[in-house]
C-alpha cells in the first residue's frame, strides 16, 4: 500500500543504473523509500535506461527529461543554453507532478544539489508541497576551483552563485527541511552515514565469487583528479617501493588529470603501476576483492571534510584493510571498523607509513555486522526524516 509520494528532483545528467556517486546516492535513497511503501518518482536529465535494470520490481517511476548539464558550458552562450535547459526541465516537471498528484493526498519534493534546491523552491511555491532540500555537497564553491581547465572568470561566477544560493536558498524559499541541518540536529553525529546513504544491498554481503587477495596489491578507486590525492598516493608509492619490492598499485577510474598522473608515474620511474581507466561497478568490486590494501587519500580540502566517498563503503563491503585520510566524514564512517588505518591528510610520509603498516598487519576477518549496522541505521533514519515531514 502506498503511504505517500516522493518526487525526487535531480537536475543532473544521469542514466540508470547509475554510475556516478551522486546518482547512486539518490537512487539508494529512493530504493529504501520504495521498499517502505512510498511511491517514488525519480526525475532527472537523461535519456535511456538499461532494460534489465528497469525490470527490477520496485515502486519507482523514472522520468528522464532530455537535456544536458555539462562543464563544457564555459562561455556566455553555453551558460544561456544551460539556463534554458533548466527552464524546460522545470516546465515539464510541473506538468508531470500535477498529473501524478491527484491520486493521493500526501506528497513531498526531494530536491538534490543547489540547482535542484532552486527548482524545488519554485515547485514548493507553485504546488504547495513540503520540500526536502539535500545540498549533497556543502562547499560547492571550493569544489569548483578544482576544475583546473575552467576559466577563472567562469569559476568566479559559479563560486559566487553557489555561495549565494547556500546562504539565501533556505531563506527565500522557506524550505521545509534542509536535510543536513535536520540530521545534525535530530540524528546527531551519525548524519554523514545517513545523508549520503550510499548503502547498496548487493554490496553489504561478501560476493561468493570474490577473487583471492593479491599480496602487496594497493588499490585506489575514484576520479583521477588532484583533490582525491592521486599525486600524493603516487609519491607515497615511490617511497614504499624503495622499502618493498613485491608491491603494486592499481588505479581504477578516469578524470581530467589522468594524463598528468601517468606522466608523473613515468617521472618517478614507478614499477607495477596500472591505470585501469573507467570500469563498471561490478568490475570495480572484483578489483577491490583482489586488493591487499585499499586507499582513500583525499586532500584536506574544505569540501572533503564532510565527504562520504562511495569507495569507502565499497571497500568495507569487501572487508578490506583501508588506509584513509583522517577527515571527519571519513573517520565517522570507519568508526569501529577494525581494518582502518588513518593518516594525516595531505602528508606524503604519513600516507606511505600507513600503507606499509596496513600491508604488514594481519587482521582477522571482520564481521559483516558492521556494514549491516551502518546500512540499517541509514535506512531507519532516512525513513524517520520523511515520516517527520509528512506527519506520519
Amino acid at each position: 500500500m502506498v503511504t505517500a509520494k516522493v518526487f525526487c528532483v535531480i537536475p543532473r545528467n544521469l542514466n540508470f543504473p547509475p554510475t556516478r556517486a551522486d546518482g547512486v546516492r539518490v537512487f539508494e535513497q529512493c530504493r529504501s523509500l520504495s521498499k517502505a511503501g512510498f511511491e517514488v518518482h525519480l526525475i532527472y536529465f537523461g535519456s535511456t535506461m538499461n532494460s534489465s535494470f528497469t525490470a527490477i520490481p520496485l515502486n519507482i517511476r523514472f522520468y528522464p527529461i532530455q537535456g544536458e548539464v555539462s562543464v563544457s558550458y564555459l562561455n556566455f552562450w553555453g551558460m544561456l543554453r544551460l539556463f534554458l535547459n533548466y527552464c524546460v526541465f522545470l516546465f515539464r516537471l510541473i506538468g508531470y507532478i500535477k498529473t501524478h498528484l491527484s491520486t493521493i493526498n500526501k506528497a513531498v519534493i526531494h530536491a538534490h544539489t543547489p540547482e535542484g534546491g532552486v527548482i524545488g523552491a519554485i515547485l514548493k511555491f507553485l504546488l504547495k508541497l513540503p520540500l526536502i532540500y539535500d545540498p549533497h555537497d556543502w562547499y560547492y564553491e571550493d569544489w569548483i576551483t578544482e576544475w583546473i581547465r575552467m576559466r577563472k572568470f567562469i569559476q568566479g561566477i559559479l563560486c559566487l552563485t553557489y555561495r549565494t544560493l547556500a546562504v539565501l536558498l533556505p531563506i527565500i524559499s522557506d524550505v521545509t527541511l534542509v536535510l543536513n541541518d535536520f540530521m545534525l540536529k535530530k540524528m546527531g553525529p551519525t548524519r554523514k552515514v545517513i545523508v549520503p546513504n550510499y548503502f547498496m544491498e548487493e554490496n553489504t554481503v561478501e560476493s561468493k565469487k570474490s577473487l583471492s587477495t593479491i599480496p602487496g596489491l594497493i588499490v585506489f578507486v575514484g576520479s583521477i583528479v588532484r583533490w582525491q590525492g592521486v599525486g600524493l598516493l603516487l609519491k607515497a608509492f615511490s617511497s614504499i617501493q624503495k622499502e618493498k619490492e613485491d608491491v603494486s598499485l592499481w588505479l581504477v577510474g578516469d578524470g581530467e588529470d589522468i594524463d598528468h598522473y601517468k606522466h608523473l608515474s613515468s617521472i618517478l620511474k614507478l614499477r607495477n603501476v596500472k591505470f585501469l581507466g573507467k570500469v563498471s561497478r561490478k568490475e570495480a568490486l572484483k578489483i577491490i576483492s583482489q586488493a591487499d590494501v585499499c586507499v582513500v587519500p583525499f586532500l584536506p580540502k574544505r569540501f572533503c571534510l564532510t565527504a562520504c566517498p562511495l569507495k569507502v563503503l565499497e571497500y568495507m563491503s569487501r572487508h578490506k584493510k583501508i588506509v584513509a585520510a583522517d577527515l571527519p566524514g571519513i573517520r565517522e564512517i570507519l568508526h569501529n571498523y577494525n581494518k582502518a588505518f588513518f593518516f594525516q591528510a595531505g602528508n606524503e610520509k604519513a600516507l606511505s607509513h600507513a600503507i606499509q603498516d596496513a600491508l604488514s598487519t594481519k587482521i582477522d576477518e571482520d564481521s559483516p555486522s558492521t556494514i549491516e549496522r551502518l546500512r540499517n541505521t541509514a535506512i531507519r533514519n532516512l525513513l524517520a526524516t520523511y515520516q517527520y515531514i509528512l506527519g506520519a
